[in-house]
């Protein structure tokens, strides 16, 4: 039988008590163990409902990071193959060394804001709206210089609080290089190698800090690269990794002369290189899909024609990301593209492209209408002739209007159209029939009686017809 913990927690209490005088504390005992049997209920059942710190609401979900990093980000091998195993070598010490500090740096619009939900989402139940990720942005959080001691004090006291009342928790800091100087240092403490602070451990926690500083080192390592004709996933971390604590620790920002990184409490570093026009339109595309509409090549160029490239002499880059892809999305989502209706629309198998094959119908031209009009006509014993076949082809509608060239309900209509038409100048197979009764010969023919060579092929005629 499974016990809550909290049961075995009480069981284990109570038997521990010994040598002590049993008629003046067990009483006590047992009320001590009853308040807490009753503490340790409660928090047990709201822990169901209410999100905690339990495992139930912070089970770290990696083949679902995984996954989302393939499905939803683009063209950035580093993240691929640096977050996740950050993130699953920390979370699976029970006794790390310290906390966890990724530092994220690029161009705006390649994906680092993206990524940071991504990785909300597979750590908590509740994703970006659990009560354990706490996100700053700078320009909005710590933007004033003279408030940068009030700034500090604020971190600290929001880190203290959130790591008591959850040990794993989630700190997010957005647009780092538009944050006052110094502020982050505030983080030193807890980002240390230290077991506790005051009994609180802080090692579990995950600091994740976005920033564009250190982009242009970033991009001028990559134009490198092309221009020697290697290609952009034969970068490495060791040819990256200096000039992005270089230029963050150099440009102006939150992490210009900080001491979190002289004393390199960041872990890790993880460069999002510039994106390149495929890219972009792999954006598109999945932006497409999660409206609900199948992408075709044309109107990805379009779409990926709206952005503006750098270097000017090689147009390589985009400039902005991936960024404006959703509104540029909104212009195009229209234009020349069937949607996904029905239960296909905005499906999760559409979007992760679970879907092997799409097999096109092509519209019908007229005389594919005829071709379903002379098959429907045969069915009902009738043998069609091209007078009455184009008479039931003009009944239906074609399109475009100026050159009639598709039917818009394809062959849909032909049965009822037929029967307008049906007994109209064709000749009815059954006329062979009344020939037999013409010629006082039974319906029901019989080998035997069939003395002549054309009764001999009527009879074969008309029983295999019929």
């Amino acid at each position: 039988m499974n016990f809550p913990p909290y049961l075995l927690f009480i069981c284990n209490l109570a038997l521990g008590i010994k040598g002590v005088e049993p008629i003046t504390t067990i009483p006590a005992a047992l009320g001590t163990i009853s308040l807490l049997a009753g503490y340790a209920g409660y928090n047990y059942i709201k822990c169901i409902n209410s999100e905690c710190c339990a495992k139930n609401w912070t089970n770290f979900n990696y083949l679902g990071l995984e996954q989302d990093l393939q499905d939803h980000v683009f063209g950035q091998h580093f993240v691929d193959h640096i977050i996740p195993r950050s993130l699953k070598g920390h979370i699976q010490n029970q006794n790390p060394k310290k906390a966890l500090v990724m530092s994220f740096h690029g161009w705006t619009g390649c994906g680092k804001n993206h990524v940071s939900q991504i990785i909300a989402k597979n750590l908590y139940k509740r994703g970006t709206e659990s009560d354990n990720q706490h996100l700053y942005i700078g320009s909005r959080d710590f933007a004033h210089k003279q408030d940068i001691h009030k700034y500090k004090a604020t971190l600290r006291k929001d880190i203290e609080e959130s790591t008591k009342n959850c040990g794993r928790s989630l700190f997010i800091f957005d647009e780092v290089d538009k944050m006052v100087p110094g502020v982050l240092d505030a983080l030193k403490p807890y980002i240390d190698y230290h077991d506790q602070l005051d009994g609180v451990d802080y090692r579990k926690n995950i600091y994740i800090f976005l920033s564009n500083a250190g982009g242009t080192n970033i991009a001028a390592v990559a134009i490198k690269f092309w221009s020697e004709g290697k290609i952009r996933e034969d970068i490495t971390l060791k040819d990256i990794e200096h000039s992005i604590s270089k230029g963050a620790f150099n440009e102006v920002g939150g992490l210009q002369h900080s001491e979190i990184v002289k004393r390199d409490l960041i872990d890790v570093y993880v460069p999002f290189l510039p994106l390149e026009r495929k890219h972009v339109k792999q954006c598109a595309s999945a932006a497409l899909r999660r409206k609900g509409v199948i992408p075709n090549d044309k109107v990805l160029n379009k779409i990926a024609n709206q952005l503006v490239y750098a270097p000017p002499e090689t147009e390589l880059y985009s400039v902005s990301g991936c960024k404006k892809i959703e509104q540029k999305v909104e212009l195009f989502a229209d234009q020349d593209l069937p949607e996904v209706q029905g239960g296909l629309q905005h499906s999760e198998i559409v979007k992760r492209d679970l879907i092997d094959v799409y097999v096109p119908f092509l519209p019908l031209e007229r005389k594919h209408v005829k071709q379903c009009a002379s098959a429907a006509l045969r069915r009902k014993g009738v043998i069609p002739n091209d007078k009455v076949l184009n008479k039931i082809a003009n009944q239906l509608v074609y399109a475009p209007p100026e050159t009639e060239l598709y039917s818009v309900s394809g062959c849909k209509k032909i049965e009822q159209k037929v029967e307008l038409f049906a007994d109209q100048d064709l000749p009815q197979v059954q006329g062979a029939k009344q020939l037999i009764r013409q010629a006082n010969v039974p319906h029901k023919l019989e080998k035997r009686n069939c003395s002549s060579d054309a009764a001999q092929r009527l009879f074969h005629y008309v029983n295999a017809r019929f």
